[in-house]
């Protein structure tokens, strides 16, 4: 179904992310969702899918979509089918995939990398071997899993002239660190992208980063790099992860009334006054720190695609 196009706007958003599933396959130690999500699993149906990026799209509402949130990619039934949709009605949006590749099938990468359905992939990797696999895990297989998919991609990728670009992103923690090395060693020179990351805090749910006393206003809020959940509702971010900072839901409304929203308004505004830590869920926040630079450990960037025609 093509949804119905009406109005042509451009607004000043940067990067939207749209959890197509809050469905995973893991049970990974640094994340919320085992203790704190309360959330009914499910996958964003197809209907709605489509009315949020022809949204996206006809609207020039942002020029990214990252796929992601409380899920992983691989679990989402519909995974190739909203890739395809995309690339046939909603061309010039550029779609960012998150995956553990766990669970990956051979044959996503075969339709991904064969139909260039997507922009970018971003691998989350926290282990490989069997017993730091197992305490960040909690299965001893997962790392040498999702590295037998990892490996399947790239090299398939490669050989298609690397038309999907490919990152990699990990995080140091108490539990890895001894194999930090390892995972560096495998996968930096087969990847564009590389990233070792403190793990955040969930908003306020865990210490994995310090909280610094200057802060400064939340560029999320600012500007309008919102969560789109899987059941439709429109969150201040994705560290939101109960929807508590809820703007809207576009199963009723569109992005444009939301954004023009009050309740929306009402967010922005304390943000801008300082006052966005009287809300629970921002404080103490570690994205309100003043100072990036002990959250981002280490990085490389390299391009080795080819350069496609931006679709008119």
């Amino acid at each position: 179904m093509v949804h119905k196009r009406i109005m042509k706007k451009e607004y000043p958003f940067k990067q939207i992310s749209v959890e197509q599933t809050n469905i995973c396959n893991s049970k990974c130690s640094m994340c919320p969702r085992e203790e704190f999500y309360e959330k009914p699993l499910l996958s964003m149906d197809m209907f709605l899918f489509q009315k949020i990026v022809q949204d996206l799209h006809d609207n020039k509402l942002c020029k990214s979509i990252n796929f992601g949130g409380m899920g992983d990619s691989s679990c989402d039934k519909f995974l190739i089918e909203r890739l395809k949709y995309c690339k046939e009605h909603t061309p010039n949006l550029k779609i960012n995939l998150l995956s553990n590749m766990f669970s990956w099938k051979e044959r996503f990468s075969n339709e991904i990398i064969e139909n260039n359905l997507v922009e970018d992939i971003r691998f989350s990797i926290f282990a490989i071997g069997e017993s730091t696999s197992l305490k960040i895990y909690k299965n001893k297989f997962q790392g040498q899993k999702a590295k037998k998919n990892i490996m399947y991609f790239l090299d398939k990728n490669r050989k298609h002239g690397n038309p999907i670009k490919t990152s990699l992103y990990t995080l140091l923690m108490e539990e890895n660190k001894f194999e930090m090395d390892l995972i560096k060693d495998t996968y930096w020179d087969l990847v564009d992208e590389f990233e070792i990351w403190k793990p955040h805090n969930w908003g306020n749910i865990y210490n994995y980063r310090e909280v610094q006393k200057n802060k400064r206003k939340c560029f999320r809020i600012e500007n309008f790099e919102v969560g789109i959940k899987s059941n439709g509702d429109v969150s201040a971010c994705t560290m939101d992860i109960n929807h508590h900072i809820k703007y809207g839901n576009l199963k009723e409304q569109t992005l444009e009334e939301i954004y023009n929203s009050e309740q929306y308004k009402k967010i922005r505004d304390l943000n801008r006054s300082g006052e966005i830590e009287t809300i629970d869920t921002c404080n103490n926040c570690s994205f309100l720190n003043s100072s990036e630079s002990e959250q981002l450990i280490e990085y490389k960037e390299t391009d080795r695609r080819i350069k496609y025609k931006t679709v008119a």
